[in-house]
């Protein structure tokens, strides 16, 4: 074999590896954001007031990453709870002031189903709305 045969066949190889690279690259990317979901993110609105507990929207798509901002328009202090369908506690911020409002990341929030966003009072018996996540 002669010295450009040689040249010729390692360029070629050089070549079909950077291919490689490149399609591996891309599958790996691919698989990555299938894994993170859609990407998408959507503020959730609640309204705790002394007798209602309001949610706007009511549901979401299923990968979305939820922020619930919860304000307290009543006159005591509101505890936030979410609830998975199972009843377990997934998010929680508790002693939210009258006239105030935090917000509660919702990372934890990823299964299909039916929640419940809980609203409670200083012990008093909470008030719950269901949230959907399709």
């Amino acid at each position: 074999m002669s010295t450009e045969q040689v040249s010729s066949s390692l360029q070629g190889g050089r070549q079909t590896i950077e291919r490689v690279r490149g399609i591996v690259a891309t599958v790996l990317t691919a698989s990555l954001l299938a894994a993170c979901g859609s990407g998408e993110s959507e503020q959730v609105n609640v309204e705790a007031t002394d007798t209602a507990c309001t949610v706007s929207p009511k549901e979401v798509s299923s990968g979305t990453h939820v922020t619930f901002t919860v304000k307290n328009t009543g006159t005591k202090s509101v505890d936030f709870a979410l609830l998975a369908p199972d009843g377990d506690a997934v998010l929680r911020e508790q002693g939210i002031s009258p006239g105030g409002s935090e917000e509660v990341e919702g990372n934890e929030v990823n299964d299909d189903g039916t929640y419940t966003v809980e609203c409670a009072h200083n012990g008093e018996s909470p008030i719950r709305t269901e949230f959907s996540i399709r």
